[in-house]
Parts: structure tokens; C-alpha cells; sequence
């Protein structure tokens, strides 16, 4: 099925990347080769440090995320 690659969230109305390099094929209208190539790079985008988050543990702690806008 067909998915956009940049959603806008319906909350905040930023865009986020919609990707998973496990279930993206393809992009619709590139060749194979530009399709990979894009894609190739938005996960190297995706992966920078800058943009990870580490937590340590401590006891009763809670995090919570807005899986609309995360890659996980």
C-alpha cells in the first residue's frame, strides 16, 4: 500500500517523515535506483545523533511518545 513519506501531524502541524526501512519498498514515480538513493538518505537524515534520544533509567520514571512523529 502506498504511504506518503512526509506527513503533517494533525496536532502541531509539523511535517514528519514517514519511513520504516523495513516495510519502504519503493517510492512511487522514481526508478529503483533514485527511489533507493532517496530513501538512502532520509534514514542517514533520520539517524544523526542530533536527532536520537537516550534515557537512563532511574526507578519510576515514565516517558511517553507521540508515535505520530517518531521513528522508534
Amino acid at each position: 500500500m502506498w504511504q506518503p513519506i512526509i506527513r503533517r501531524h494533525p496536532e502541531t502541524g509539523r511535517d514528519a517523515l514517514y519511513l520504516n526501512p523495513m516495510r519502504c519498498d519503493a517510492v512511487e514515480g522514481l526508478t529503483r535506483e533514485n527511489g533507493d538513493a532517496l530513501m538512502d538518505a532520509l534514514y542517514a537524515h533520520c539517524d544523526q545523533k542530533q536527532f536520537q534520544y537516550s534515557h537512563r533509567w532511574p526507578a519510576g520514571d515514565m516517558l511517553i511518545w507521540d508515535n505520530r512523529a517518531v521513528l522508534h
